[in-house]
Order: C-alpha cells, then sequence, then structure tokens
C-alpha cells in the first residue's frame, strides 16, 4: 500500500499477527500507551519503516514482529518489556542504536540477527534466559551475524545467559563483571573472542560455552571456579 504513518487508537491493546506486515511505504509508528503486546510478523518487511516509539505500557514484542525492517536506526524498548521473541528485530541491516528494557527476562534465538550496523550493547541484569538452542547452530544466535563488537553489562549482572553471544564473530574482546557467577551453556560459542579472562566470582562454565572459538589464545581461569562442563572449549 501507500500507507506512510499511522495514529493507533488509545484503545487498543494488543497490536495483532501480520498487521501491518509488508507495507513498504510505512514510514513512522507511534504505538500508544495501553498496547502490551505486538503479535509475530506485526510491522515484518516495512521496508521504509525509520521511526517506531513503543509505549511503556509493552510487555511483549513477538517473533519476526519488526523482522527486515531495513531502515529503522534506534530502538528504545521501554522497561514493561520482558520478552522479545525469536527474530524479533532480524535483519534490521540500519539498527545502530538498541536501548534495552531494565525488566528483560529473555531473548529469543535470532532476536538481533543480520543486525550488521549495531556494534555495541548493553545487557540488562534482569535477563535470565536466552534463546533455547538444544543444538547450538550458530544461526540462531541472538546476535548472529551483527556489527556486535562491544559489550557492556548492568551493574549487578550475576550471570552471561545461555547462547547470549553464539556465533557473534565481530565480538573479539569482553569484560565480564566482577559480579558474575555463572557463564551458562553456549554463551559464547562460535564466537570471535580471541582472549578471555574468567573472574573471580564466577563458579561455574556451562556446556560449550567458549565452543569452536576459533580465535581464542588465551583464557585464564579464575581459582574460584569448580565446574567446567561438557564441552566448554
Amino acid at each position: 500500500t501507500s500507507l506512510t504513518s499511522v495514529t493507533i487508537p488509545n484503545i487498543v491493546t494488543a497490536i495483532g499477527n501480520d498487521a501491518f506486515s509488508g507495507n513498504t511505504s510505512l514510514y513512522t509508528v507511534a504505538i500508544p500507551s495501553g498496547v502490551v503486546t505486538i503479535g509475530s510478523s506485526a510491522f515484518n518487511g516495512c521496508l521504509g519503516l525509520r521511526n517506531v516509539i513503543l509505549p511503556n505500557t509493552l510487555v511483549e514484542i513477538g517473533s519476526y514482529a519488526f523482522s527486515n525492517c531495513i531502515n529503522i536506526l534506534q530502538i528504545d524498548i521501554p522497561d514493561s518489556v520482558v520478552t522479545i521473541e525469536y527474530y524479533a528485530f532480524n535483519n534490521c541491516r540500519n539498527l545502530q542504536h538498541v536501548l534495552l528494557s531494565n525488566e528483560l527476562k529473555y531473548l529469543g534465538y535470532a532476536a538481533f540477527k543480520s543486525c550488521i550496523s549495531l556494534t555495541e550493547i548493553t545487557i540488562p541484569k534482569s535477563l535470565d534466559e536466552g534463546s533455547c538452542n538444544w543444538h547450538l547452530v550458530p544461526e540462531h544466535g541472538i546476535f548472529n551475524g551483527s556489527g556486535l563488537s562491544s559489550v557492556k553489562w548492568e551493574d549487578g549482572t550475576t550471570q552471561v545467559v545461555s547462547n547470549l553471544f553464539l556465533g557473534c564473530s565481530a565480538l573479539k574482546t569482553v569484560e565480564i563483571p566482577e559480579t558474575v557467577t555463572v557463564i551458562e551453556s553456549g554463551s559464547f560459542a562460535y564466537s570471535g573472542l580471541e582472549n578471555i579472562t574468567i573472574p573471580n566470582a564466577v563458579t561455574e562454565i556451562g556446556d560449550y560455552a567458549f565452543l569452536v572459538c576459533d580465535s581464542l589464545r588465551s583464557v585464564d581461569i579464575s581459582d574460584s571456579v569448580t565446574t567446567i562442563n561438557y564441552a566448554t572449549f
């Protein structure tokens, strides 16, 4: 269609699956306060979409919700959001800045896959579950194929969740916070890490955590670590 903007009434509480999918001329969307969920593929393939404003009532962003929105430059995810489903922002190739919710609990697999302009991210301490990927497929990594090269964690973070940086080939170095006690399975597998220091509070490193890190040359494991699980390196 030739739709370039949309005003959604305040009475709306959910944006349904495929609601605006494929509207290539859509340029700006302001989702009103009161909306709780954005459904699967709601804005998938809106190639012209550049400006998106999300409300502080939003709880869940569905799978593929903004996938292939190649002209979005920035997305600020309000602190009300606890779930970002798989492929939610896949292939947003010009996305340069993402502010994650401070209450985020779950990040689905490939949520920010192929966001090649995204070079840095801050992970909130609230995040306690990464994508479920039993077969450890790099292409399903949350930030796989992105430009991610700089990572920070919110103060007080206690875990690096599973598969968080799976397949992040541009990620060469990270500084894991001293408050982290567990590095979960697949956290950095197939990444571009060249060296890693495990902080003193860590007691367990999960299965496959650093599997197939072909550039990894130096690993410093602290004396606090009591468990190194299956195929960690």
